[in-house]
């Protein structure tokens, strides 16, 4: 779930992952590409992506469910994750 207003600090992982749009309307930032999305959109993220999500509602939540790789990358110890350190993470 994306609260109204939310935007997310920039990030990169191993993980992959697919996304479909429950509710709401928003975007993703995929490596400097911004990508709108909204109400039943699958969105698809792939690895080592930077990527931030923004939910630019004033009222209304956005709710995705997701599908990823994470459990599996993390069992075999593979899965790493980074920040964006430079502009406040935001791409």
């Amino acid at each position: 779930m994306l609260r109204p207003g939310a935007h997310t600090r920039a990030h990169r992982h191993t993980a992959s992952g697919v996304f479909h749009v429950v509710r709401g309307r928003g975007y993703v930032v995929v490596d400097g590409q911004r990508h709108d999305w909204a109400d039943r959109d699958f969105v698809v993220l792939p690895n080592w992506a930077w990527h931030e999500w923004v939910n630019p509602s004033d009222s209304e939540e956005a709710i995705l469910f997701s599908v990823q790789d994470r459990p599996v990358l993390r069992a075999l110890g593979l899965l790493r994750e980074q920040a964006l350190e430079t502009d406040d993470g935001r791409q």
